[in-house]
């Protein structure tokens, strides 16, 4: 898992993100899949900017492909909270334990950033 650089990581993510999806996994997003490469890339720079939001890149731990997208947003040290959001997961992490390792990894950063 990596912090996400829009210019490294928004066209392999938007192609990614789109590999056998007919639209199931933004259901549970805040927002609809982007029609264009153009919006995506837009839409993650200007969620980037948020103060608030880190946005991941996840990668297999193997070929160090880029497979979906994680985040932490409503982060507020003062009051010790911290979001898990902005999961989106592609074809090629969806029910793998590279999935459950990703959120278990996002939980041990969470936890020491709490701390």
């Amino acid at each position: 898992m990596e912090p996400i650089e829009v210019n490294k990581h928004a066209f392999k993510l938007f192609d990614v993100l789109g590999i056998d999806n007919q639209g199931e996994s933004w259901i549970y997003l805040p927002y609809d899949p982007f029609e264009t490469f153009n919006e995506f890339k837009d839409w993650l720079a200007k969620t980037m900017s948020d103060n608030g939001t880190l946005l991941y890149a996840i990668l297999d731990v193997k070929t160090q492909d880029l497979i979906g997208m994680s985040g932490y947003l409503r982060m507020n040290p003062e009051h010790g909270v911290i979001e898990i959001g902005h999961l989106h997961f592609s074809a090629l992490l969806k029910q793998t334990s590279l999935a459950t390792e990703a959120i278990s990894i996002k939980h041990n950063i969470s936890s020491k950033t709490a701390q």
